[in-house]
């Protein structure tokens, strides 16, 4: 076919016209889901499927154009129709398909926003005035005792109660995230599942507890898939919020090692201090950096992000200094910058100062970060060692941080550290 003559057949068919329509069209409903899915909690593989099928779907549009006509008679093959009579039945049509394209997305748009800012600013927004009060422990050797402590925080939740625009967390609500945690902990993570469904069946928007359940399958399975989706909901429809699942959102990033998108995450902190594992333990933004700087073998950037925390962590160590976990934080930070002998000091003596006997949870924070910095340093021998001891009891090491977390990456391959990982491992089973 004569490429002029095959061109002017494209106009005559209408093909250009199908084309510019359908992308228009195509576009528009892509925005749309894109606005309106997250509002309903839509997981976003169902995204991606609509606007794939959107895309597969041009060609044939093209194709369909070229092999039909739309006459006042209905649907024709082009080869029955008149070329005399077509081109004095042209009509507009498809510019008014393009404009009702344009205008559904542009409602599309604003119906998610305005979705998105109703929920913001109702029940899913933190208070700026709230309190939770912890249970008291009975340090005594007398059981009665018990009753009195349960007695003295249900006298503070009653009296706090009672101060207008002051939300108080309800007892309930408190005990169940303490039992979520502790059960993360003890790697029970069935029971903590469990523990955060009850939890958020009381405060269904509570978005911690959302971005913390679906931290359970990092932590379980090595999964980052749940908490990155439920990280992506919050981010459309509660921005707000981001901030106080800042530090899940920098896990699943490292876990995932997307550099760009932890970076995103240490700005959502602001002037909050970091968390990297849920412990008592947490750290400056420039160590934040150092260690994205380290996951992506970028050495002069990282030493200049550790010397900076280490200027920050030191005050904190000086004034503090017997606080265990600022210590341990500086020796990280000084392993980081190859003070090898520094390094291993300040972690012995924040072991020292919170040992398992004294804290088992805390103690095994102190254990765990005492192996990584033997691991920042190159001492596979002792990190390994210090390992072994912190999986013994209840702790913030899991199967899926050990497996994913860049902090951990020297020691990959080496047989004692994947055998630990090993042993973290999902059971089969119907609990675990």
């Amino acid at each position: 076919m004569n490429p002029g003559t095959f061109f002017t057949e494209l106009k005559r068919r209408n093909v250009y016209k199908v084309a510019v329509a359908y992308a228009v069209a195509g576009w528009a409903l892509a925005q749309g889901i894109a606005q309106v899915f997250p509002v309903f909690d839509i997981p976003n593989w169902a995204v991606r499927l609509i606007v794939l099928a959107i895309v597969i779907g041009f060609p044939i549009a093209l194709v369909i154009a070229w092999a039909f006509e739309l006459t006042p008679e209905g649907i024709k093959r082009t080869e029955d129709v008149d070329p005399a009579v077509d081109s004095r039945a042209k009509s507009h049509g498809w510019i008014y398909v393009v404009i009702v394209a344009a205008l559904l997305s542009i409602s599309l748009f604003l119906l998610g926003r305005f979705t998105a800012s109703t929920k913001q600013n109702s029940a899913n927004e933190v208070p700026a005035k709230s309190i939770a009060v912890l249970p008291f422990e009975n340090l005594s050797g007398d059981k009665l005792n018990a009753f009195f402590a349960d007695g003295v925080q249900n006298e503070i939740l009653t009296d706090l109660a009672r101060i207008a625009d002051l939300k108080v967390i309800s007892r309930t609500s408190v005990m169940q995230q303490i039992a979520a945690y502790n059960y993360r902990r003890l790697r029970r993570y069935t029971d903590a599942k469990s523990a955060w469904d009850r939890l958020l069946a009381i405060t269904p928007d509570d978005v911690t507890a959302k971005a913390e359940r679906a931290m359970v399958d990092l932590d379980w399975k090595g999964d980052t898939r749940p908490l990155h989706q439920m990280i992506d909901s919050i981010r459309a429809t509660n921005p707000a919020a981001v901030q106080s699942i800042a530090d899940r959102w920098l896990i699943c990033a490292l876990a995932e090692r997307e550099a760009a998108v932890a970076n995103n995450a240490l700005i959502a902190f602001g002037e909050n201090p970091i968390g990297l594992g849920g412990e008592n333990v947490v750290f400056n933004r420039p160590f934040g950096e150092g260690v994205i700087a380290r996951m992506t073998k970028d050495d002069a950037k990282a030493r200049s992000a550790f010397t900076a925390a280490r200027a920050e962590q030191e005050k904190i160590v000086q004034a503090q200094p017997n606080y265990g976990p600022a210590l341990c934080v500086l020796g990280l930070i000084d392993a980081g910058l190859g003070r090898k002998e520094e390094a291993l000091r300040e972690g012995r003596r924040a072991v020292e100062l919170l040992p398992v006997e004294k804290d088992a949870p805390e103690g095994a924070d102190m254990v765990k970060y005492l192996a990584m910095i033997a691991v920042w340093i190159g001492d596979n021998d002792f990190a390994c060692e210090q390992l072994a001891i912190a999986i013994r009891g209840p702790s913030g090491l899991s199967y899926g941080q050990l497996k994913l977390m860049p902090l951990w990456d020297p020691l990959r391959g080496d047989p004692r550290f994947e055998q630990i990982v090993a042993s973290l491992a999902p059971k089969a089973g119907p609990k675990q």
